[in-house]
């Protein structure tokens, strides 16, 4: 079963989709070297509700770095769409 669109409400699965799933996004990511791999289940949890020890569906800021700089490497892009929650980014005019 595919991760695509399972939840495209989910900044962390949209992510995922960028890379072509989870098992992509963490071999990505291990490919920086050790300091930046993430194990799956790791990048699972990023998925799940505060309630049940997850994220909220939100990649943690610590992780961010990493996640930008695999994208980077392996010519992925990660668009604001992706990031932002769908109510896009506010401006304080």
């Amino acid at each position: 079963m595919s991760d695509k669109h399972e939840h495209p409400d989910c900044q962390a699965w949209r992510v995922f989709d960028r890379f072509g799933g989870v098992m992509k996004t963490a071999k990505a990511l291990k490919a920086l070297g050790p300091q930046h791999a993430r194990d799956r289940s790791t990048l699972y949890r990023w998925t799940y509700p505060r309630e049940k020890n997850g994220t909220g569906g939100l990649i943690p800021a610590s992780a961010m770095p990493s996640i930008m700089r695999a994208a980077r490497l392996h010519g992925i892009v990660i668009r604001p769409d992706d990031i932002y929650p769908s109510g896009g980014v506010s401006s304080h005019d």
